[in-house]
């Protein structure tokens, strides 16, 4: 039986990617949106171009079809520059197909170039239109973000799939900071929509290995019988059923469209954790845009580089997810607000008694130091969203912003930073080494030894 769409819902949830997403609907003026599109998706592209059309945004429809997808491997052509260039915003209504993602991803990093929007949405459906309808972008946003602060201060991440299969990633401070995919593009970034998860993608001197069992879906359809990925030292290591006996029928195409056996450059680019709750784990779709944002699954995505680029999303339902070897923040599928466990605590410091001076390690573009009172980092992701995490529980984080202020960009001594805050803020000598310590595991000072 097929089921009827309610295009009223589909006509509601293409409204709020133009108001709430791209921020197009204004009555003081008339925006200018392009939508790329193929012969897969022309009905789809119909609708936004009807929907825009009555919120007074000029649509341009580019019609670009599959076969001429495949055919663009490396540059697009200089009118698609154009078009991207005197438009606002863009919308990627293409094409799933693997063979069309180097197509996909040249829309987006020309749109990124000339700090456009981008809202990616390649082979969304009706059925998935009408099911984002109901999302609530307030509670959706306040969820990732709180996901989004946790895995920024998570050092280590282990994923525990199918109950006892283990996948551990060691991330180190700061140097695989998460992107929040919650539904609201800004100038100069891009998202999936419908949106709902936190990811760490190419990670950077990272240590990968382990287990992860595929039992949700891929980008080719639902996942029947278990698929087992091993990793080792971030590649691929190993793909096949879960029992030898139980071979789940997507098996050849997903080998067929990675080929592990002749790519030795295979690797694993992400981890990622659905906060979406529009579906459960239950009713995953085979639709990557909907399955790897629902709340009570993660994802991994193996990737090939080349010519002929290929990222494969699996996700795994139910799985528990633990930070830093002992904080679970997510059970049986179930999200744990567990942020204020996570923070430093100074009375759980080590004294470091050798520090004999500290400098301040100048802020770069994408992490600034935020004091007001307490301690701040506001970083940007990959994404080019705006985050602010804090650093240190409330009483550690006051200590730690009254200590930043009073370095400096060039050495000070510990006795001089001691007499400078004695003067308006009484903190022991102890406290004052603890504080610089964590100052430079979040990467604001560097510390200079006694010799």
């Amino acid at each position: 039986m097929i089921k009827k769409i309610n295009y009223n819902k589909v006509r509601k949830s293409i409204r709020d990617v133009f108001e709430i997403g791209l921020g197009l609907i204004n009555e003081k003026r008339n925006y200018t949106v392009a939508i790329f599109t193929d012969e897969t998706m022309t009905s789809i592209a119909d609708m936004f171009y009807e929907v825009g059309l009555k919120e007074n945004i000029i649509p341009l429809i580019i019609n670009v079809n599959t076969k001429k997808q495949e055919e663009i491997k490396t540059n697009h052509p200089s009118n698609f520059s154009a078009i991207i260039h005197h438009c606002d915003s863009i919308i990627n209504l293409v094409s799933i197909k693997p063979e069309c993602q180097p197509f996909r991803w040249q829309i987006v990093k020309e749109g990124l170039r000339v700090n456009k929007k981008v809202a990616h949405m390649p082979g969304i459906t009706f059925d998935v239109l009408e099911k984002a309808a109901k999302i609530n972008y307030p509670k959706l946003i306040e969820k990732t973000e709180e996901l989004t602060n946790i895995l920024t201060l998570a050092e280590e991440l282990t994923i525990k799939t199918y109950e006892k299969y283990i996948l551990n990633i060691k991330l180190g401070n700061w140097l695989n900071p998460p992107i929040a995919s919650n539904g609201i593009i800004p100038f100069g970034g891009w998202g999936n929509i419908p949106s709902g998860e936190v990811f760490i993608e190419y990670f950077r001197k990272s240590k990968i290995e382990g287990d992860f069992v595929v039992d949700g879906s891929t980008p080719l359809g639902i996942i029947k019988k278990p698929i087992r990925i091993s990793i080792l030292n971030g590649k691929l290591n190993g793909l096949g059923p879960l029992e030898s006996r139980q071979k789940d029928k997507l098996l050849p195409e997903i080998l067929e469209a990675l080929q592990p056996d002749t790519n030795p450059k295979l690797k694993m680019e992400e981890i990622g954790i659905g906060t979406n709750d529009l579906i459960t784990p239950e009713q995953l779709t085979g639709n990557m845009l909907l399955d790897e944002k629902v709340l009570g699954t993660a994802h991994i995505a193996l990737e090939k580089t080349g010519v002929e680029q290929r990222h494969m999303d699996m996700v795994a339902k139910y799985p528990e997810i633990i930070i830093n070897k002992n904080i679970s923040i997510m059970e049986d599928g179930k999200l744990l607000n567990k942020f204020e466990d996570i923070l430093d605590d100074i009375s759980n410091t080590k004294d470091d008694k050798g520090i004999k001076k500290v400098v301040r390690i100048k802020p770069d573009y994408r992490f600034i130091p935020v004091l007001n009172p307490l301690l701040f980092k506001s970083w940007k992701d990959h994404q080019g969203r705006l985050h602010t995490t804090q650093i240190g529980n409330t009483n550690t984080s006051r200590k730690l912003s009254e200590v930043y202020r009073l370095t400096k960009n060039k050495p000070l001594a510990i006795s001089t930073l001691q007499k400078k805050i004695n003067k308006e803020y009484k903190m022991k000598a102890s406290d004052i080494r603890k504080c610089i310590s964590l100052l430079k595991k979040h990467k604001f000072v560097n510390i200079i030894y006694e010799k």
